[in-house]
C-alpha cells in the first residue's frame, strides 16, 4: 500500500534527523561518505525542530520530542546577545549575523513556545524577531546581514516566520514590519509567473530549494493575513508550471530554473522536489483540485526513490542526497540534514490529506 511505502520513509527520515545530532549540540548540516558528519547548522536545526514535534504527535513517538527540545536548548545556548544567529555552521569562523539564518530559527522557537508554553522560547523569539524587523528599513529591505550581499526573494519566508512569532507575541509592530517586506519582494514577480532574485544569485538560475522557498513564503504569508489575492494569487503561475512538469516528467524537475523557465535537466534537486510538492499541497487545501495532489505523489515517488534504506559504507538509513544523481551540482556528494526535513514534511502533510481524501470517498486502499 501506498501509505505503508510512505510510512516508512517519513520513519526513516525522523531517525536519520536524531542521528545527526552533534556532539556540541544542533543537527549536523550534511553527511558526506569522505568526512562523515559535518558541523551543526543553526539555520536549518531552527526549522527541523517543528517537523519533530509534528512527527511526535503524528506517531507518539518519544525521541523526535526529546531531539526537538534538546535542539532548541543547543540554539539558546548559542544566541547572540542582539538576538540574531551567526551565517553558516557553528561555530562561525567570525562574527556573521545572518538575517535568514536567524529567520529560520523562528519556526523552532514558535514551536517549542506553544509546544511548552514555557517563557524562555517567547523571550528567545522575542529578541530575535527584535532583531530582525528592527534593521528593516523604510522601502522593506535589510541593508545587511545577506549570504551574497541583495536581498534575496526568498525572504518572503523570512517574513512568513515574523507573521508567526508577531501572532504568537501579539505584536503589530512586527506584524507591520512582515507586510512592509513581502509588499517589496513581490514586485520581483515576472509576466510569466518567475520571480527575479529567487536564487542565491540576484540574477542567476535558481534551484529548486530556493524557488519553494520564495513561492510557500507569499502563500503561507498570504494564508496567514487572510488575504490570498495579495500575496498567494500571484504564485499561483509557477504553481501551475510544476504542476505541469510534474506531471509530464512523472515527478522529476530540473534542478534549477531561469527567468524564462528553461531548467537544467542534467540533475533533480531533491530537497527542491519536496518543497515544491508541499507547495502544491498546499495550493490544493486552498482549491480542492485533486491534481495537485496527484502531481505531489509522483514528486515525492520520484525523490523518495533517492533515500538510503539501509546502513552502508556510503550512507546511514534515511539519508537523501541533495541531488540526483549523487553528483549533481545541488550539495554534490552530500546528504543534508534540509533534505530529510523536507522529505518528513512532504510525507506527514501527503498521509494527511491522503486519508482526508479516502475518508471523503470512502476508497479501500489496495
Amino acid at each position: 500500500m501506498i501509505t505503508d511505502k510512505f510510512e516508512n520513509h517519513l520513519r526513516f527520515s525522523i531517525d536519520w534527523l536524531i542521528k545527526s545530532r552533534h556532539i556540541s549540540g544542533g543537527s549536523s548540516a550534511y553527511y558526506a561518505p569522505l568526512f562523515g558528519w559535518s558541523k551543526p547548522y543553526p539555520e536549518t536545526t531552527g526549522y527541523i525542530i517543528p517537523t519533530l514535534l509534528e512527527y511526535y504527535h503524528y506517531s507518539d513517538y518519544k525521541p523526535a520530542y526529546e531531539t526537538a527540545l534538546e535542539f532548541g536548548e543547543w540554539l539558546l545556548s548559542i544566541q547572540s546577545e542582539q538576538g540574531y544567529w551567526n551565517a553558516g555552521q557553528h561555530p562561525p569562523e567570525k562574527k556573521d549575523p545572518s538575517v535568514f539564518n536567524t529567520g529560520q530559527i523562528l519556526f523552532g522557537l514558535k514551536s517549542l513556545l506553544e509546544e511548552t508554553n514555557d517563557t524562555k522560547w517567547a523571550i528567545s523569539l522575542d529578541k530575535a524577531t527584535g532583531w530582525l524587523c528592527e534593521s528593516i528599513d523604510e522601502n522593506g529591505y535589510w541593508k545587511s546581514g545577506h549570504y551574497r550581499g541583495f536581498n534575496p526573494t526568498y525572504y518572503s519566508r523570512v517574513a512568513w516566520g515574523i507573521l508567526l512569532a508577531s501572532t504568537v507575541l501579539d505584536n503589530k509592530s512586527y506584524r507591520k514590519k512582515a507586510i512592509l517586506v513581502l509588499d517589496s519582494l513581490i514586485k520581483n514577480k515576472n509576466p510569466n509567473g518567475t520571480f527575479s532574485g529567487w536564487g542565491f544569485d540576484e540574477h542567476g538560475p535558481a534551484f529548486t530549494h530556493t524557488i519553494a522557498y520564495t513561492l510557500r513564503g507569499f502563500m503561507e504569508s498570504s494564508i496567514d493575513v487572510d488575504d490570498w489575492e495579495k500575496y498567494g494569487a500571484k504564485t499561483e503561475q509557477a504553481l501551475q508550471k510544476f504542476y505541469t512538469l510534474a506531471e509530464l516528467k512523472n515527478g522529476r524537475l530540473a534542478g534549477q530554473y531561469d527567468e524564462e523557465f528553461s531548467g537544467t535537466e542534467t540533475y533533480s534537486c531533491i530537497t527542491g522536489n519536496f518543497q515544491i510538492a508541499l507547495c502544491l499541497m498546499r495550493w490544493y487545501e486552498k482549491n480542492n483540485d485533486l491534481r495537485l495532489l496527484n502531481a505531489s505523489s509522483k514528486l515525492i515517488e520520484f525523490s523518495i526513490g533517492s533515500q538510503s534504506t539501509a546502513f552502508s559504507l556510503f550512507s546511514h538509513k534515511g539519508a537523501i542526497p541533495g541531488s540526483k544523481p549523487f553528483w549533481g551540482r545541488y550539495m554534490m556528494f552530500r546528504y543534508p540534514n534540509w533534505s530529510a526535513k523536507f522529505c518528513a514534511d512532504a510525507l506527514l502533510l501527503f498521509l494527511k490529506l491522503y486519508k482526508k481524501e479516502s475518508d471523503r470517498w470512502d476508497i479501500a486502499e489496495s
